[in-house]
């Protein structure tokens, strides 16, 4: 905490602690630039629980910002992060997406109607106008050793997918505290199994209890294991789909 109160410009208005995004990149590119060795590192973000309250402009991603098409030059971003859901991991890839050089879903080639990872609507599909500003991008820097490298995975770094993480935490509770337990067989939202990529939370452990289906964590199994069926939910997740693991 001691470090982040160089680069963190919060304010405190009516008991609501907000950060403002504009300040708090700059400075905390100041202090990267400090402070990280650049020839181990391309980007470094900035995870904060704090809600961000852009005073400048609208701001097309309301959780997260970044410089645009600095992956190559140290490049900064901040994304917000509850810290008990990986509720932050879609607007970070869309501030790398924006480092990487692709615009804003915001013009009428790319509308933002069509709720993809660049627009104000977030989903995780690339648009035709970010596939094609990446494949320029990347033609026009194949000499640049940022594109080139082999990078080496940190010796601390263990693989694994939120779904790993629950197993030892309360889901149910993560996405809404009033409804901390998995809905009971009986009770109209118990979902039997994790095939629809949904769990049933409710108010407590009753037949006729109160509850709302969520989109169980990224990696939870939706397949039958025994038949060899090794799919996993994901981003997908949200139209009631699986993708291959």
């Amino acid at each position: 905490e001691e470090e982040e109160s160089h680069f963190e410009k919060t304010e405190n208005e009516l008991e609501v602690e907000t950060l403002d995004p504009t300040f708090t990149l700059g400075l905390f590119q100041r202090w990267v630039q400090r402070n990280i060795k650049s020839e181990n590192d391309d980007i470094v973000f900035l995870l904060t629980s704090i809600q961000i309250d852009d005073h400048v402009g609208t701001g097309i991603s309301k959780n997260g910002y970044s410089y645009f098409n600095e992956i190559c030059s140290l490049g900064v971003g901040l994304v917000r992060d509850s810290g008990v859901k990986f509720d932050g991991v879609l607007s970070m890839a869309q501030q790398i997406a924006h480092m990487l050089g692709s615009p804003w879903d915001i013009t009428d080639a790319c509308p933002e109607s069509g709720k993809t990872l660049m627009a104000p609507v977030s989903k995780p599909q690339l648009s035709v106008c970010t596939k094609e500003a990446l494949r320029q991008i990347y033609n026009n820097n194949t000499k640049d050793a940022c594109w080139n490298k082999t990078p080496k995975p940190d010796e601390s770094f263990i693989g694994s997918l939120p779904a790993t993480y629950f197993q030892k935490e309360n889901y149910c509770f993560t996405q809404r505290q009033e409804r901390p337990f998995e809905c009971p067989e009986g009770n109209n939202y118990y979902i039997a199994n994790a095939t629809r990529c949904r769990v049933g939370c409710c108010i407590n452990t009753t037949s006729d209890a109160r509850g709302f289906p969520y989109p169980v964590p990224d990696g939870t199994a939706c397949g039958d294991e025994k038949s060899g069926d090794s799919n996993r939910c994901g981003w997908s997740c949200e139209l009631q789909l699986c993708h291959q693991h």
